[in-house]
């Protein structure tokens, strides 16, 4: 059984001094022409990136492949580069105003994140409120509510 605890966004992120939040908000063409720390075409999000920007491995404005969220944090702090990412992977470096999130739609990026459960396990007591602090923890800060999902 699964249960989707909340709907992840990603998001366009760059460092808060990168010249593109500077003007209008830029188009296909403007992030074209930008370095992007691209994460491989086998991840959710490597591929969003390509089907949405045509932004393959190897494709010249590709400068780093990674799914490594510590050199992609890094990078994005020391130099001009964007990436596609969870916004929940880097709420507190938005919420401190060390990375910023260009403001571009991206539809149908958002990605459910939950829980998988057998249909009859029983729990025990601390795996109950464990799940349940889960459950609290996402609701309060999930943009949609929860719902679930069997299969």
């Amino acid at each position: 059984m699964q249960e989707v605890l909340f709907e992840d966004p990603l998001a366009v992120i760059l460092s808060p001094d990168h010249p593109l939040l500077s003007g209008p908000d830029p188009d296909t063409a403007a992030l074209l022409t930008q370095s992007w720390i691209a994460p491989p075409l086998s991840t959710p999000s490597g591929g969003y990136l390509a089907r949405w920007l045509g932004l393959e491995e190897g494709h010249p404005a590709v400068r780093v492949v990674t799914s490594s969220m510590v050199l992609t944090r890094a990078l994005l702090l020391r130099g001009p580069y964007l990436s596609i990412l969870s916004k929940s992977q880097i709420a507190h470096e938005l919420a401190r105003g060390e990375l910023a999130a260009l403001n571009i739609d991206l539809p149908g990026s958002h990605r459910p994140i939950g829980i998988t459960l057998r249909k009859d396990w029983q729990p025990t007591a601390t795996q109950s409120r464990f799940i349940m602090a889960l459950r609290e923890a996402s609701a309060t800060t999930s943009q949609t509510a929860p719902y679930s999902q069997n299969e």
